[in-house]
């Protein structure tokens, strides 16, 4: 199956992306992601909006969701995953969680190219991943300001 970003132009206005990764962990930076990519005129489909109801749960669900049926709403991103012109692997401090491990999956299986804000290390994982910055090389200073704040924080 051929993937779809081959076909991708950074110039091209009609493409679309989910943003996977730890929305517990890391929800800050995955909106400050989400923020840049819509500046490059990416429509990301998910996460939707900014507001999360359940702070404390360990599933994320948004004000904007219509149900809080888990099993619903992973079909939801299953669908928006299919849509997409590829998906991004928010993989700050290299953890990819289950989910996003899940999501990786579905997309491969489905020819979605993913790209990543790290290298990813898994052997399993790897040959499926290209570098965000590699694609939209204008990312790099976001990308690199928080790979920078988790060599920091880890200090």
């Amino acid at each position: 199956m051929t993937s779809k970003l081959f076909h991708l132009s950074t110039e091209e206005a009609s493409s679309y992306t989910v943003i996977i990764g730890s929305f517990r962990k890391h929800f800050r930076e995955i909106i400050e992601l989400k923020k840049e990519l819509e500046r490059l005129q990416i429509k990301v489909l998910s996460p939707k909006d900014c507001t999360i109801i359940n702070p404390d749960d360990e599933f994320v669900i948004f004000q904007s969701d219509s149900t809080s049926d888990q099993k619903f709403l992973q079909d939801a991103v299953f669908s928006k995953i299919r849509y997409s012109t590829f998906v991004v692997l928010a993989n700050f401090n290299d953890y990819i969680g289950r989910a996003a491990t899940l999501e990786m999956g579905y997309a491969v299986a489905h020819g979605i190219s993913i790209l990543t804000l790290r290298p990813v290390k898994d052997i399993h994982l790897k040959p499926y991943c290209r570098l965000l910055t590699d694609v939209f090389p204008s990312l790099s200073d976001v990308v690199s300001k928080h790979i920078l704040e988790e060599v920091e924080s880890s200090i």
